[in-house]
């Protein structure tokens, strides 16, 4: 029994010695029989970076030291990493994103005891400090302190702190603002990730954190749209916090808003018509009549022809309708027998021919032309109207220039019937010109003490090339409208055009020298105007035209346009270029026009100053340099294509441009290009005008305004 034993000793011994063979690095190469064994350690693991991982476990009583061993599969391949005497290792070796298993063998004198596996994926570490604040109205802002090697961080919300989490934002920044709302509250966790090959590697969650978002601060209500008839309005009011506007809705009021009636339905001779007024919010309609016109016949006779006879036709000037009497018998055929030359164009002849209606008979000695064309000389003679006429140097044939040519410098003026030159009620040298039959006038040379009194009743043209006028006791040019045509589908008047152009490289002085008459220099009338005008005037041309003045340069009542134009206006006594008085919009019954508000309205022909088209215009005046009285408003480069202008404006005592239109549908100065610079003694520009606005439209228009504070005054 004795034997029996001691064998089960040995044998026991053996078989621990095999059981420890993978750790016979750390016992003598000797059997030991170990009388008492050391427990197994309890390891955990965590990521104390993305490139460390650390191991921890509590003291095993009687272990000495600990052996470490790691390995990439659970139940083989492990190998020592490290042998430590603390409790606690960190495997600065590893790789973020990759998942080891580690175990702990505890080793005393007698008997060694490894633990059981433990898993762990490497990743960032755990957000160590994570805080949730409200520091404005429905916001609340999550914070986290930088974790190491981190490339990101994603924030988790819940509506409750047990609650589910759902991801808000995945983000490279360590602050995020959650727009939650007004007073409520959220629950807040936040995990860090690396990018390992293009994956997000993400660490543990941070604990949670939870914080609740302020109210906001409304004051009182401000209008943004008041309502209308058939629109609701709507208000506003703003935190004080944080700008946050809440709108609210204000119920339509029913109340109509009319605008001008509109004629829908012409009136007849023989039938009413109708015109209509618009509710400019809903819609709406409403109408009244238009009485009837009844016929305004206008008569033309017909004279009585050799073979036909003569009537007097009457013909309603307003729907056409017409009737004819003073019926006039055919006067018969009056023959005499005369010689035609033959010419460059048709045939000569010996016949008998009417004195009246030139028919021929009794045609003898035919000389047939050559049909060729005429050559027509150089030089001119004048006929009895003053054209030009230049006759044919092969046949009888005239050409006649209608055009008439003026030569101030002589003061030998040879001119249509329709002009005439003679001596004025001043006393003064005065030329008159009527558009009527003469489509131009060229004018050259230079004069003193003349005016130029223009009758226009159709578009015009005055031509200058190197004119220079010095006018000492009236207008230079006084352009006077005595059309009283009217349209016949609008009854407006209809206003002619006069342009007055530069030729290029002349310089054109009109020059006005009278004294100033108003010790006023705020006065509205002014004697020695360089330009006055009634009709619609056009300043062009690709030259220079200077104009001074000892009251106002240009003074114009109609639409006045500048363009392709250097323009120099000095004044002495008053403005540069201004505006003095309306033409009233009338309805079909002759009424002037008003607006929703009860306000007269005016002739948009009347009242609008456009500069464009490479217009260079320098003006410098006592008073205002442009001072739109009545003009809605003021366009420069307005037009499609204009190249920019360069407009320099410099007022000595008063505006640089002075704004009074009654126009209210558009801004009363309105730049869409070029550069525009003015300077004033009371302020550059003063807007007096019905509407507030001076809008520049795009980016190639430049406002420069040069003076005194404020730079615009209304």
């Amino acid at each position: 029994m004795a034997r029996k034993n001691y064998f089960a000793i040995v044998l026991s011994a053996i078989m621990a010695f095999s059981a420890f063979a993978a750790v016979e690095a750390f016992c003598p190469n000797t059997i030991v029989a170990y009388a008492a064994g050391v427990s197994a350690p309890k390891v955990t693991a965590t990521n104390k970076s993305y490139k460390s991982i650390k191991l921890s476990w509590k003291k095993v009583k009687g272990a000495t030291k600990y052996v470490v061993s790691r390995s990439l599969k659970k139940n083989s391949g492990y190998k020592a990493v490290k042998t430590v005497t603390k409790n606690t290792f960190t495997d600065t070796n590893v790789k973020c994103s990759k998942t080891y298993y580690y175990k702990v063998t505890a080793v005393s004198s007698s008997s060694k005891k490894s633990s059981k596996p433990v898993k762990i994926k490497c990743t960032p570490a755990k957000p160590s400090s994570v805080s949730a604040s409200s520091n404005s109205c429905g916001q609340i802002t999550v914070k986290v302190k930088k974790v190491s090697g981190a490339s990101g961080y994603n924030i988790a919300y819940s509506e409750a702190e047990n609650g589910k989490f759902t991801s808000l934002a995945t983000q490279k920044s360590t602050s995020f603002t959650h727009n939650i709302g007004v007073e409520k509250t959220g629950y807040y966790k936040v995990r860090a990730y690396r990018t390992v090959s293009g994956k997000k590697i993400y660490s543990p969650y941070s604990k949670v954190v939870f914080a609740s978002a302020v109210n906001h601060t409304f004051g009182n209500y401000t209008i943004d749209a008041m309502p209308t008839c058939a629109k609701e309005g709507k208000k506003h009011t703003t935190c004080s916090v944080c700008g946050y506007a809440e709108y609210k809705v204000i119920e339509a009021t029913g109340e109509h808003r009319y605008g001008s009636y509109v004629v829908t339905k012409p009136a007849t001779c023989t039938q009413a018509g109708e015109q209509a007024s618009t509710c400019e919010y809903c819609g709406k309609i409403k109408t009244k009549s238009i009485k009837v016109l009844g016929h305004n016949y206008t008569a033309t006779v017909k004279a009585a022809s050799c073979t036909e006879q003569g009537y007097t036709k009457h013909t309603c000037t307003n729907c056409g309708d017409e009737y004819s009497d003073s019926f006039v018998s055919a006067i018969g055929h009056n023959y005499v027998h005369k010689t035609v030359p033959v010419t460059c164009t048709d045939d000569g002849f010996t016949g008998d021919v009417c004195t009246n209606c030139g028919d021929v008979i009794n045609i003898t000695d035919l000389v047939p032309s050559s049909k060729t064309e005429h050559i027509f000389p150089e030089q001119y003679v004048l006929n009895d109207k003053g054209y030009r006429v230049y006759p044919c140097e092969k046949c009888s044939f005239e050409k006649i220039d209608t055009t008439c040519y003026i030569d101030l410098t002589a003061k030998t003026i040879s001119v249509p019937a329709v002009a005439s030159f003679g001596v004025s009620a001043t006393g003064k040298d005065k030329l008159d010109l009527n558009f009527d039959g003469v489509s131009d006038y060229e004018i050259t040379g230079s004069a003193s003490n003349l005016t130029v009194d223009v009758n226009a009743a159709d578009d015009c043209e005055i031509k200058l090339a190197g004119v220079t006028i010095a006018n000492e006791a009236m207008d230079c040019f006084d352009i006077k409208n005595k059309c009283t045509a009217v349209d016949p589908a609008t009854g407006d008047p209809i206003v002619p055009t006069v342009s007055i152009s530069a030729k290029v490289d002349t310089v054109n002085t009109l020059k006005a020298t009278a004294p100033d008459t108003f010790a006023d220099p705020l006065a509205e009338e002014k004697s020695g105007n360089s330009i006055e005008s009634s009709c619609k005037l056009e300043l062009k041309g690709r030259g220079t035209l200077n104009c001074g003045a000892v009251s106002t340069a240009i003074s114009t009542t109609a639409k006045i346009t500048i363009k392709n134009l250097t323009l120099n206006i000095t004044s002495t006594g008053n403005r540069g270029i201004d505006t003095k008085e309306l033409v009233p919009d009338l309805d079909v019954n002759g009424n002037q026009s008003v607006d929703v508000n009860g306000n007269p309205l005016f002739k948009n022909e009347f009242y609008n100053l456009e500069i464009g088209a490479n217009a260079n215009i320098t003006i410098n005046s006592e008073n205002d340099g442009i001072r739109c009285k009545n003009f809605e408003a003021i366009f420069i480069d307005a037009a499609s294509g204009d190249v920019d202008s360069v407009i320099n404006i410099a007022s000595n005592v008063g505006d640089g441009i002075q704004l009074e239109g009654k126009g209210t549908n558009r801004a009363p100065l309105i730049l869409h290009s070029g550069i525009v610079t003015v300077s004033g003694g009371q302020s550059p520009i003063n807007n007096k005008s019905e509407t507030s606005n001076i809008m520049i439209v795009d980016g190639t228009a430049r406002l420069c305004r040069v003076g005194i504070d404020p730079p615009i005054s209304n």
